[in-house]
């Protein structure tokens, strides 16, 4: 029979889990304005040309501490005052015959960073400059583009004509996850906007020198979010603390032993999943304790595993077990470089094996003692009759 067994501190299942007050999971966005003007080069008659430039953003990278960087976005938008403008100058003389011109640019705008690219061409800017002889004639007077300038005689005249257009476009990407550690640490991350302008001219005329000039202006902002949940956080289920006690009691050797349950824990909240990646015995000399632990992966916030702990009680003593129970964060297609892992929560189990004390020794009953007596007189008697 057992003696009276200690109180002892056990989860009830997998019941009442502690809520995170402290969850900040979510999105952090940071912004930055930038400029980048470029122009082509000048373009004589027909033909093509562009030019390329580029401005470069820095944002602080990620830090860990907030939690587990889950993805990135990065994206770009023009402002108002971003265009794009085309310019044709003209010469010519009096004997230009009929023609058209049309100057022509366009802006392609963009951004790289790492994992992610994205660009747009805009909309052409054209510019066209008509040319007509007032008399359809050899030799006579000619007028180009759209201003009062006739040229009546042999010297040479100019004409221009221009246009502009806005800049509009709204640029957005989502990082590659196999990117994201680019983005975690206490540094920088870059980010290059690019612009690039295009000029053509098609339609040359005889007699005519045809000039095309074209530049743009992008005028925008970047923007760079962090997507990130909290880390995963261990408990005991149903138990505040770091600590779990769970004390068998008092038994008698050899005694049967029922066994106690708890539970393993990721507490609630928009936090990573949970794993036991270590687990480290001390004490229990005499192996008196045996429990289902066993590492796991994927437990989701909010979830519980339950477990179980025996004690044999086939040593006489008082046993204690404690188990270091090592945990971090599991999330698979996160920044690696954001994933916690060390925490730790501490089992204790407890438990007291005593000796037998119900051992039976036999006492004489009293009728035994007389006849005893008895004995004794009847031998002195016989050893005094003999001498």
């Amino acid at each position: 029979m057992s003696l009276k067994p200690l109180t002892a501190v056990v989860s009830s299942y997998i019941a009442l889990l502690a809520v995170s007050t402290s969850a900040h999971a979510g999105v952090v966005t940071s912004s930055q304005g930038f400029t980048a003007t470029v122009s082509a080069p000048s373009l004589s008659g027909a033909g093509k040309t562009s030019q390329k430039t580029s401005v470069m953003t820095s944002f602080n990278q990620f830090d860990a501490s907030q939690g587990v960087l889950t993805g990135v976005n990065v994206g770009t938008k023009t402002a108002a005052t971003s265009v794009q403008n085309t310019s044709v100058d003209f010469s010519y003389n009096r004997n230009t015959p009929n023609g058209t011109t049309t100057g022509t640019v366009q802006s392609t705008i963009g951004f790289n960073a790492a994992g992610a690219s994205d660009s747009a061409a805009s909309t052409p800017s054209k510019t066209t400059v008509n040319c007509t002889r007032t008399v359809a004639a050899p030799n006579t007077a000619a007028k180009c583009g759209s201003g009062p300038v006739v040229n009546t005689n042999n010297t040479v005249a100019t004409a221009s004509g221009k246009s502009s257009g806005a800049i509009s476009d709204d640029l957005s990407k989502t990082v590659d996850n196999a990117y994201l550690n680019d983005y975690v640490g206490a540094g920088k991350v870059d980010v290059t906007e690019s612009l690039e302008v295009s000029s053509s001219n098609s339609g040359a005329i005889s007699g005519a020198t045809v000039t095309t000039k074209a530049n743009a202006t992008w005028n925008g902002t970047t923007t760079l979010s962090y997507i990130y949940q909290d880390h995963a956080s261990a408990g005991f289920g149903g138990i505040a603390g770091n600590t779990l006690d769970l004390d068998f009691g008092s038994y008698n050797l050899g005694d049967k032993v029922g066994s106690l349950n708890f539970s393993l824990a990721n507490l609630l909240g928009d936090r990573v999943a949970l794993s036991l990646i270590g687990i480290s015995q001390t004490g229990d000399t005499a192996n008196q304790f045996l429990t289902n632990l066993a590492t796991f992966d994927d437990l989701i916030a909010g979830d519980s595993t339950l477990f179980q702990a025996d004690f044999s009680a086939s040593a006489v003593g008082m046993h204690y077990a404690t188990y270091l129970l090592t945990f971090g964060d599991y999330a698979p297609d996160a920044a690696s470089n954001s994933l916690y892992s060390g925490s730790t929560l501490t089992l204790n189990l407890y438990g007291a094996v005593m000796a037998p004390t119900n051992q039976h020794v036999d006492v004489p009953e009293p009728a035994s003692i007389m006849l005893l007596g008895l004995g004794a007189a009847a031998f002195g008697l016989s050893r005094k009759r003999r001498r």
